[in-house]
């Protein structure tokens, strides 16, 4: 996508297209996909699919080495510390997040100390 000279312009996916493809690549519990509750990880619904592209793990135990953690529903989702290529997935999207930020600056409390 052209912008002008000094802009750099990204075309992307919006916030839910992301997520969502994200969400493709998670191991839902089997309980989950048993009460349709979730739907099964991309890598499962074809033979030979995208296997190790982006991995998101899920489990009743606490990871003992997780990248990023959270607890929902009785289970824990997380990401491994040592899944480089998921780590580098985030990154960039948090990243372009970053970038695409354009909440307008607010005007902050302004506090007057009287000087003598």
């Amino acid at each position: 996508m052209r912008g002008a000279d000094n802009e750099l312009a990204v075309n992307s996916r919006s916030m839910v297209q992301i997520m969502g493809a994200f969400a493709s690549y998670l191991d839902a519990p089997a309980e989950h996909l048993q009460n349709k509750s979730a739907t099964p990880a991309f890598e499962n619904t074809a033979e030979g699919g995208l296997q190790d592209l982006i991995k998101i793990h899920s489990g009743t135990e606490t990871p003992a080495a997780a990248f990023a953690a959270v607890h929902y529903r009785d289970y824990w989702y997380w990401v491994a510390d040592n899944d480089l290529r998921t780590k580098r997935a985030l990154t960039a999207v948090m990243f372009l997040f970053t970038l695409a930020d354009t909440g307008g600056t607010e005007n902050l409390p302004l506090v007057t100390i009287p000087a003598q």
